[in-house]
């Protein structure tokens, strides 16, 4: 299988796989440790390096995008695409002025009725 001081690679991570393995002893920062091998997979897919100003334009949120650079060209293609901005994003957020998804409880809404009693 493996020798010891052997490092860590997908071919190798992969071969024990094939052959039934979960779970195996590494030595992290000179400990040794019991890892399942699901924690050192690499993610399946295809990489793609992009330039930051890249970046900003593949994101969901348009109007994130908007801020960062070629806003009339960002802008004019969510008018003509008729996209909306569900303002998922930290950046969207903060440009209008909503609450940031951050922390823990946000996704729970506020209910209509407890909202009425406060007032």
């Amino acid at each position: 299988m493996a020798e010891a001081g052997e490092t860590l690679t997908a071919e190798l991570l992969e071969r024990l796989v094939a052959l039934g393995v979960r779970q195996i002893r590494v030595e992290v920062h000179g400990e040794p440790r019991t890892v399942r091998i699901a924690e050192y997979r690499l993610p399946q897919g295809e990489r793609e390096l992009l330039r930051i100003s890249r970046v900003a334009l593949v994101r969901k949120s348009w109007l994130a995008a908007a801020s960062f650079e070629r806003t009339t060209k960002v802008l004019a293609d969510a008018a003509l695409r008729g996209e909306e901005d569900h303002l998922d994003s930290l950046k969207a957020c903060l440009m209008v002025g909503k609450k940031i998804p951050v922390g823990t409880g946000f996704p729970r809404e506020e209910s209509v009725e407890s909202t009425a009693k406060t007032n």
